[in-house]
């Protein structure tokens, strides 16, 4: 989780990073939570268990890295919707005929980010 945090960050924006560990601080812990629970329930069935187990590893981290390429692909258009928003917001609150000074809350990151994947 660290890692693809990192990654997003360094190469993406961090608001895909911080969208990936807020994921990530529900899914992790509640998926200990639940494979405690299958194997305090089926400590009898040992062989059942392991291969259960194991399935269940697999499809978690094939679904940790589809939401991984998701987030790639979909965190440019994701975020100007979210700056879409707060700037629209701030013409909502400002007096008719006042200037507004809008400033892009996406930082340098995003900024290369987004005219890279462009090309």
């Amino acid at each position: 989780e660290n890692i693809c945090s990192q990654y997003c960050c360094e190469y993406h924006s961090e608001f895909s990073a911080l969208n990936v560990d807020k994921v990530c601080r529900r899914v992790f812990p509640s998926s200990f939570v639940l494979m405690v629970i299958v194997m305090l329930a089926a400590k009898d069935y040992v062989p059942v268990l392991a291969v259960l187990i194991h399935v269940y590893l697999g499809l978690f981290a094939l679904g940790f890295i589809v939401y991984g390429v998701w987030e790639t692909f979909t965190f440019q258009r994701r975020l100007m919707a979210r700056e879409a928003c707060r700037i629209n917001k701030l013409v909502e609150v400002t007096e008719p005929g006042t200037k507004i000074q809008i400033m892009l809350d996406i930082g340098d990151v995003g900024i290369k980010s987004v005219f890279r994947l462009r090309h």
